[in-house]
């Protein structure tokens, strides 16, 4: 069993397989950053394809841009693509989610922060 955090890329789609399961899949992107002997900053990012088949209710919560936790085992599918060239993809076989943070709605942000006043509100309780 692995643990992965990531941002999911896109909103959650619920499929069903030939025999009638249902399952719930998305992808997350898992970023590296490392410094190189030479000083150079680098990043890495990983694609994790997912498959969850425990409840297809949690496909509404996984919307892109959420961060969250996974646990599961971590597979290679190995595959042609359309020019016959071999690829491959990985994919976890999710067994739990954790939710870290929502995505930021940074059109809400700047509408809240350019709208607000000014000045300081009078009835503000702060002790500091």
């Amino acid at each position: 069993m692995k643990t992965f955090i990531g941002r999911i890329t896109s909103d959650a789609k619920v499929n069903t397989t030939k025999k009638d399961q249902q399952v719930v899949n998305f992808t997350i992107i898992e970023n590296h950053s490392y410094t190189t002997k030479q000083g150079e900053r680098r990043e890495e990012k990983n694609f994790y394809n997912c498959a969850y088949w425990r409840s297809t209710g949690v496909a509404k919560y996984l919307t892109k841009g959420t961060l969250v936790q996974i646990d599961g085992n971590l597979t290679v599918d190995a595959f042609l693509n359309n020019q016959q060239q071999p690829k491959a993809s990985l994919k976890v076989h999710v067994s739990q989610i954790a939710f870290l943070a929502k995505p930021s709605n940074k059109k809400s942000e700047n509408v809240t922060t350019s709208t607000a006043p000014a000045t300081p509100d009078a009835t503000d309780d702060l002790p500091f």
